[in-house]
């Protein structure tokens, strides 16, 4: 059928998985008795059947470590939303997947990524500034 409401719903930083859903079913609340009672707040209701194409292409399965921590932050609260699983980061050299469940947990396993890469480096006898870095910049 046709859709009957739509409302803007904020999303801030810090959010959840937990707070997101909390904010939508207050929205689609009020949305409901808007239209129940006749108030004015009636619009469309937009339901997502697949995910919108992106201006990088399509939407990746796992965190980069390419990406700046607004990307990762974004990518980990919306794979927490229900169905979804949590977010993973695939280690490039180990192969190891680590569940991302928010940006703290990010934070905390990202300096054990840079050092575990230092630590290879040495290993290999690499001169100081030559091969390859983890790093956490721009896209």
């Amino acid at each position: 059928g046709d859709a009957v409401a739509s409302s803007l719903v904020p999303v801030g930083v810090e959010e959840t998985a937990i707070t997101l859903k909390l904010k939508h079913a207050q929205a689609a609340a009020a949305l409901l008795e808007a239209h129940v009672t006749g108030g004015r707040e009636q619009g469309h209701i937009a339901v997502a059947t697949e995910l919108p194409p992106t201006e990088e292409g399509p939407v990746p399965a796992t965190i980069s470590l390419t990406w700046d921590e607004e990307r990762i932050d974004r990518f980990v609260r919306a794979s927490l939303l229900p169905p979804h699983d949590p977010a993973v980061f695939v280690d490039p050299e180990s192969g190891e997947e680590y569940l991302i469940e928010n940006l703290r947990q990010w934070r905390e396993l990202y300096p054990t990524l840079q050092a575990a890469a230092a630590a290879r480096m040495d290993s290999h006898g690499q001169q100081e500034g030559s091969g390859a870095s983890i790093g956490n910049g721009g896209d």
